[in-house]
Formats: C-alpha cells, structure tokens, sequence
C-alpha cells in the first residue's frame, strides 16, 4: 500500500491459475476483506461513523449556509463539511462490499470492481482538499482574534472561487496518481460466472496478463513518479498541514492570552477572563491533538512502506492500514463536532434556524388537526 489514505487494499492470488475460466472459486476466495480486522472495521465500526458523520456534516451544512451569519470561516467550515460528506458517501461502497449479500452478487460485484480504484482516487481528494480547507480556518480564525473587525468582512463571490478552487484543484493533482498506483484486470472464474479484481503495484514487474510467466517491468520514470508523487503526497497533504496546523493553534493561544491580560478589568472579570481562555484553550488543543492522531499514522505508515518495505509481513502491514485508516475516518466523523458543536456562537445560531423553521412547522400541525 503506497496512499496516504488508501481506503481498500488490493489483493493478488498468491498462486494464479493458468485456466481461471474453469476453476469455481469458494465464497471465502470471493470476500475482499476476509481478515477478521479490517472486516470487523467496514462491517461494524465504519457504518456507525458514516451515520454519524452524515448527520453531522449536514447538520453544519444547514447552519452554515443560513441566512444570516456569513464569513469566511463559515464558508471554509461548509467546505470542510462538504468534503467530509464525500469523502464518507465515497468510502460507503467499501463497507458495502464487506458484506456477502453484496459482494457475493455478481452485478454489485462487477461495478464496484470497476469503480474500485476511481472510489478511493475520489475519497484520497476529497481527504486532503479537506485537510486543506481546515488548515486555512485555522489561519482565518488566527486573523480574527488578531483583528477582530476582520471578521465583519465578507470576501467577494470571485475570490471565493478562486481560494477554494485552488484548493480543489491542487488537492486533486497531488492525489491524481492513486488513479494509476495499481494495474488493474478483472478476471472471470468458473465458465463466466464469477469475477475477480487482480492487483499490481505499478511500480513492480507484473504479468503479461492473469496467470502468464511472463513478466512486464514498469519504466524507471514510472517508478521514480510515484515513489515521488507518493512522498510529496504524504509531505503537503498531511505533515505540513498538521504541523502549521499545531503552530497556528499556539499562535492563537498566544494572542487569546495577551488579548485576555489587556482586557482584564475592563469589560470582564477576572474569573470570568479565566474561564473563557480555559475553555478555549482546551478546544483549540483537542483540535490539534485530534487532527494529528487522525490524519498521521496512516502517512507514517506509507513513508515506512516507500522507504524500508514491509516484505515479508504484508498481513501486519494491513491491519495496520486498515487501523490507521479508521482513525482517518474517525477525524472526518469529529470534524462538526470540534469545529462546530464546540462553539458556543455555532450552538445559538443552530437553535435561532432550529427556532426559525420550527414555528412554520408548528404551525402547519396546528392547521392540520384545526381542519
């Protein structure tokens, strides 16, 4: 595995049959995830992310693209939570594909096969656009507490479009290669009617074809690409951004502390003054401490794999991607709650809509049960 957030592993039969077409392959050799690991991950555990990650991502969605309210860090929090979404919807036929009712059946089986790599291509982008957008409202939120009329600013619709494209745009270029990470062929078993997604690194001799001796070796530049693409990938996408995002975060405790001292005895007191940095302060590092036990690991684990190699415990080496990419996971699902739920200014305005929409429809009961 060669992905910062590699969402599937791509498995290769050990041994490959020179005549698939008449070989029926048990439903043990059918299942993508038959460590017990990573199925209990997709089977148990992610479901219950994705329903609260939906939820909560679209619950920011709805406060943050109200009426009322709009700035900056809104508007990246919604993208935040916009990215967060997509990636979740694009991690869900995974989990769908841990379970036999789905994977065992052949029309479900041949299109995810076939969307396999374009699905964890999409779910890399949205990831890292996501890890991107939160850096830069970790930098807008520095901006506001040093200039806190800064906040009365609303950006234009072009430069809008400008920042969050760029934020796309290079995202997806830096995660462009997982389309082409793995050779890829379907191959069909037992007269037709069963199928199978076999797997090459593009970066080691492959076969020909399916159970051919001969071998094809990947160009030196194809090697040298992705071994640099990879390692680029892991720099921008995860590392630079939790380390800006951790020294951002001092930065703004920093301020938060020397805008306390000189408003002290001026429009709050002293227990009061405390209170609030203490809340904040403890917010503000649970977002920097969450963020980089999430998003690192699973960088870490690619760095050691392009770097030593795991030859020899390719099983270990999955159970621990399969770890670190629920952690992943895990973040994308806590991101409302830390960004969001967590502040007191998100929690009115969410009742003030909740308040403004419930009256309409109290009112249209009440209408209902009248007539």
């Amino acid at each position: 595995l060669r992905t910062s957030h590699q969402v599937t592993m791509f498995s290769t039969t050990s041994e490959p049959i020179s005549n698939p077409m008449t070989m029926c392959l048990l439903d043990e050799d059918m299942r993508l995830f038959p460590d017990p690991i990573p199925s209990f991950i997709w089977r148990f555990i992610f479901p219950a992310q994705f329903t609260l990650g939906v939820l909560g991502n679209s619950l920011n969605l709805w406060v943050l693209t109200s009426d009322d309210g709009h700035n900056i860090a809104n508007d990246l929090l919604a993208a935040v939570s916009l990215s967060d979404l997509a990636f979740l919807l694009g991690m869900a036929p995974n989990s769908l594909a841990a379970f036999d009712y789905f994977i065992l059946s052949t029309p479900y089986r041949r299109i995810y096969l076939q969307a396999r790599l374009c699905l964890s291509a999409f779910a890399n982008w949205m990831s890292a656009a996501a890890i991107w957008l939160i850096l830069a409202v970790s930098i807008e939120r520095l901006l506001v507490v040093r200039n806190p009329l800064r906040s009365k600013h609303y950006w234009s619709v072009g430069r809008r479009a400008r920042v969050l494209g760029a934020i796309f745009i290079v995202t997806g270029a830096l995660t462009l290669y997982h389309h082409f990470e793995f050779d890829c062929e379907i191959v069909t078993f037992c007269n037709g009617t069963q199928i199978q997604h076999i797997c090459y690194p593009a970066t080691e001799p492959r076969p020909i074809r399916y159970g051919s001796n001969i071998l094809v070796a990947p160009l030196p530049s194809t090697k040298y690409f992705i071994h640099a693409i990879t390692l680029i990938n892991a720099i921008l996408v995860v590392f630079l951004p939790i380390l800006f995002v951790c020294m951002l975060s001092m930065g703004l405790l920093q301020t938060l502390r020397t805008c306390a001292v000189e408003l002290s005895g001026e429009q709050m007191t002293t227990a009061r003054m405390r209170g609030t940095t203490a809340r904040v302060t403890v917010t503000v590092i649970t977002i920097a401490l969450c963020f980089s036990l999430t998003q690192g690991p699973s960088a870490v684990l690619v760095l050691i794999d392009l770097l030593i190699g795991f030859r020899g415990c390719r099983k270990q080496l999955y159970d621990l991607v399969s770890l670190a990419n629920c952690m992943v996971v895990t973040g994308k699902t806590t991101n409302f709650l830390l960004f969001c739920l967590s502040s007191a200014h998100f929690r009115r305005k969410c009742l003030s809509v909740i308040n403004r929409k419930g009256p309409m429809v109290s009112n249209e009961d009440v209408a209902k049960r009248i007539s």
